[in-house]
């Protein structure tokens, strides 16, 4: 299937036109599969462009969401680096490339390349208001860690 690239996509897609194998001779087989083959493309750049934004949380989902597009779960490169030859050379072998250049964000992110993010101390505490939300009856938490005081910002 040669479909053209939405202008939307031109920061994380270079090429103007794409090819893309339906895995089949028969055109009443190809006409059913190009519908979810398309949707698929257009979810992997959308993830892309997620990882291309700012934001290391966004960027860590975006290549866990990038993995699992191609068919694995995403690991941390320790962990990729120890997997068995056969399930390596699966990663490998995935990663899309534009002639010889393999898709640098795709690569990233199915060998686990992409670190977890690390988290701030207000980060944790905006997660943990959003966390607790609903158990908070009076309007007011105080959480004592270390000495230090904190109350519910939305009080």
């Amino acid at each position: 299937m040669r479909k053209r690239v939405p202008v939307r996509y031109g920061e994380v897609e270079p090429r103007r036109e794409i090819w893309l194998s339906l895995h089949t001779d028969s055109r009443a087989e190809a006409e059913v599969k190009a519908p979810a083959i398309w949707r698929a493309q257009i979810e992997a750049w959308e993830a892309r462009l997620a990882g291309a934004s700012e934001g290391a949380e966004r960027r860590f989902q975006a290549a866990q969401d990038l993995a699992a597009k191609r068919g694995f779960s995403w690991l941390p490169l320790k962990d990729v680096t120890r997997l068995p030859r056969e399930e390596l050379l699966e990663r490998i072998e995935a990663i899309p490339a534009h002639g010889e250049v393999p898709n640098r964000q795709e690569a990233a992110a199915i060998l686990g390349a992409v670190s977890a993010p690390e988290i701030t101390v207000s980060r944790a505490l905006d997660l943990y208001w959003g966390f607790t939300r609903d158990r908070v009856t009076e309007g007011l938490l105080h959480i004592s860690v270390r000495g230090i005081h904190l109350e519910n910002p939305e009080g």
